[in-house]
This record gives structure tokens, C-alpha cells and sequence, in this order.
């Protein structure tokens, strides 16, 4: 599935949730796929720019192998998140799945079985965790990315007792 055909189901899915009553959003200017993403399936962004609110829904390229109602389900979902008041998983959110659910037969959830889909759960991608200890009590500290505190622990004092900080070393996981 491509961009174009994630726009015309974007569309279709848009006027099904208008016809059932549901108040999306009338500024979502498309679907766009992310090939970066590994620890969502989908995302609604919004845009505020000079008063003007706008909303992107985005599909992790992952999911694109999966049958044509679960994305369809992942797309209501972000749909859903351009409701006003609904940009979490708050109440009134739930109350358009359940909606959803009795009227067209969706299952929104808040959060996506990954092995359902046949995906790997969360990030596929492994890295490198920084570790930085303190020289009194042992306290350590861990990062994924160089920073600050990895670059010059020197300069950092323990939260915990208040001694200096030292790089111990990094753990490739």
C-alpha cells in the first residue's frame, strides 16, 4: 500500500466516522508513511501555525504488509486523536471507540498487539547504553545517547550522596 492509497482510505475512513456521528477534524491535510518509526504504528501530529490547527496523520512503513482492516484500524484510531478534546486516550476518547466499535465494528484499542500484527514488539533496532557511575556510593547512571553527562561526568555530582561522577563505560544491548 502506498501513500495514494493510504489518502483515498484516510478519506473513506474519514466519511464512515462522519456518518456515525463522530466530529472529527475537518484540517487533516493527509496520511504520510514513516519509515523511521519502530515503537508506534501510527501517530497524529498536530500542527499550530497562526491560529490554525492542523493534523497529519503518520503510518509506520512496518505496517504496511498487515490486511487492509487492521490499518484501517490503526487509522481510526489516529482519526479519532483530531476530535477536539481527544488528543490522548482520555475518556471522551474511549467513548468514540466504544461508538466506533457497536456501529462499524472496529476495535480501537489505546495501545496495538504488535505480535497480532506479526511485528516484533517496540524497537527492532539495539544501541549502545552509556553508563556513568558515582565514585561514593555506586550510584549509576545510563544513557543511550552521547550527552553532557556521558561526554564530562567530571562535572556532575551524585544525586544521591554528592560525590563526583566518572564514566565507567558502555554496554552494547
Amino acid at each position: 500500500m502506498d501513500e495514494k492509497e493510504l489518502n483515498k482510505l484516510l478519506n473513506e475512513l474519514s466519511q464512515k466516522l462522519k456518518d456515525i456521528g463522530i466530529p472529527i477534524s475537518t484540517s487533516i491535510y493527509g496520511i504520510k508513511i514513516n519509515k523511521r518509526a519502530k515503537a508506534r504504528v501510527g501517530a497524529c501530529k498536530i500542527n499550530k501555525e497562526r491560529g490554525k490547527i492542523e493534523f497529519l496523520i503518520e503510518i509506520s512503513s512496518m505496517v504496511l504488509h498487515c490486511k487492509k482492516e487492521e490499518i484501517e484500524t490503526i487509522i481510526i484510531h489516529e482519526l479519532l486523536h483530531t476530535c477536539k478534546g481527544c488528543f490522548n486516550h482520555g475518556k471522551k476518547w474511549k467513548e468514540y471507540c466504544s461508538t466506533v466499535k457497536d456501529q462499524l465494528g472496529y476495535e480501537i484499542t489505546s495501545t496495538i498487539n504488535y505480535e497480532k500484527l506479526g511485528l516484533e514488539k517496540g524497537r527492532t533496532k539495539k544501541g549502545t547504553v552509556y553508563v556513568v557511575s558515582c565514585s561514593g556510593c555506586g550510584q549509576e547512571y545510563t544513557r543511550k545517547r552521547i550527552c553532557p553527562l556521558v561526554r564530562n561526568p567530571e562535572n556532575y555530582k551524585c544525586g544521591k550522596c554528592g560525590k563526583r561522577l566518572f564514566f565507567k563505560g558502555k554496554i552494547n544491548i
